[in-house]
């Protein structure tokens, strides 16, 4: 008799999420922001490329450090006082800026060679402060994921579940830009101006409507 093997339900396609104005206008600043300095501040490929990183591991550190701080709340109790959730919110997006910065250093430093090749430097004023702006764009969404955990009472194991395809989303995505770093020499200006505007728009789709991407690429575990 054969074996039906279970499906995990959190791999299952999501439905349609509900965003606030507010949620999608942070989601539509911080990818729109690495084009922005494309299109109108002659960015290079390599920091395109670069600050896009940074997007991805920032993306993933936050789940993480949501996750985190959701659990040692649940461990500690609920607090009546306001200020507290709003220290613990600031505690994890402090922490994941840290832990994106040390994950960019990391791989990034790869990416800029690849794209640049040692001809001209990729780090500047405006390339530090579009990092702040995408940090400041996600604040509002991720202060609502941590109050909506917290008010679900869901465990640790559930929210990780549900965590699983997301986390291998941004994973997927960062070695689509790897692969990109490795022809980001040849690409002129049109051919930049189209590779970033295609990446923005797939990077945007897949945060405003992960239930029809899941659908068009199930993914099992």
């Amino acid at each position: 008799m054969k074996k039906v093997r279970k499906k995990n339900p959190h791999w299952e396609p999501p439905p349609k999420q509900v965003l606030t104005k507010a949620q999608t206008a942070g989601i539509l600043a911080r990818h729109l922001i690495p084009l922005f300095g494309v299109l109108f501040l002659g960015w290079s490929a390599a920091q395109f490329l670069l600050l896009s990183v940074f997007n991805t591991c920032f993306s993933i550190v936050s789940i993480g450090m949501v996750g985190i701080t959701v659990s040692t709340r649940q461990e500690v109790g609920p607090s009546p006082n306001r200020m507290d959730m709003v220290a613990g919110w600031v505690f994890s997006i402090a922490i994941a800026v840290v832990g994106s910065l040390i994950l960019t250093a990391m791989f990034g430093w790869v990416i800029a060679v690849l794209a640049s090749f040692g001809t001209e430097s990729v780090f500047d004023r405006s390339l530090f402060a579009s990092a702040a702006l995408m940090i400041v764009s996600t604040a509002p969404s991720l202060y609502r994921r941590y109050c909506d955990d917290l008010a679900s009472g869901a465990s640790e194991e559930s929210r990780k579940q549900r965590d699983q395809p997301k986390i291998f989303a941004l994973v997927l995505t960062a070695g689509v830009i790897f692969i990109l770093s490795g022809y980001a020499g040849d690409f002129g200006s049109f051919a930049l101006a189209f590779l970033a505007i295609a990446v923005t728009a797939i990077f945007i789709f897949s945060d405003l409507r992960p239930d029809v991407l899941r659908k068009l690429a199930p993914m099992s575990s």
